[in-house]
């Protein structure tokens, strides 16, 4: 019998462990899910910036200007292209 209580304090010391690194990995996806936006909010607040010309144009971030100002010239081109039909 004392086996077996051995063998069930493992199974709970085991399922402790595993609900605990489940809800620090839930943590953890969450966090970085936050890091994403901030970055995403940060970068589309820097891109506005950028085309009002209230912040420099920095040479490393000319090639990321152009493709996303090509961008948005081809998602204009082609909502006008839809609203025409």
């Amino acid at each position: 019998m004392g086996e077996f209580k051995q063998i069930l304090a493992k199974g709970r010391e085991i399922v402790a462990q595993q609900a605990s690194m489940g809800k620090l990995r839930l943590e953890l996806r969450s966090l970085e899910k936050d890091r994403r936006q901030v970055f995403e909010r940060l970068g589309r607040e820097a891109y506005a910036q950028l085309q009002d010309g209230a912040i420099p144009r920095l040479p490393g971030f000319q090639r990321p200007f152009e493709v996303l100002q090509e961008l948005d010239d081809r998602i204009q081109a082609l909502e006008e292209e839809l609203g025409g039909l």
